[in-house]
């Protein structure tokens, strides 16, 4: 019998992709799996004064990358931050990241 506490399971990461564009940055943010899931996703930019939020419910239908969300920030250095959170459809945090 194989005990449950045993098997190594497969990672999961959170990764925010920034591109700068002309005078703007491009913040996608990402889920990297090695297996399909569900879920929620929390993405969230502060720009000096402003904040925007993106949420919602995901479902991977295969392995591998999948684009949660995108938003357009100015380019100019150190004018913004962004945390991404992902949820699994228990509620269970699955992976957290943040940038700068």
């Amino acid at each position: 019998m194989i005990s449950l506490d045993a098997i190594a399971y497969a990672p999961i990461e959170c990764v925010i992709e920034h591109t700068r564009i002309n005078d703007l940055t491009s913040l996608v943010a990402t889920l990297h799996s090695d297996w399909t899931e569900r879920g929620t996703y929390h993405f969230k930019v502060m720009t000096g004064s402003s904040t925007n939020v993106q949420a919602g419910e995901f479902a991977s239908e295969q392995a591998g990358r999948q684009e949660l969300s995108t938003i357009m920030v100015s380019a100019a250095p150190d004018v913004w931050t962004a945390r991404l959170s992902v949820y699994g459809a228990d509620g269970v945090l699955l992976c957290e990241s943040s940038v700068p």
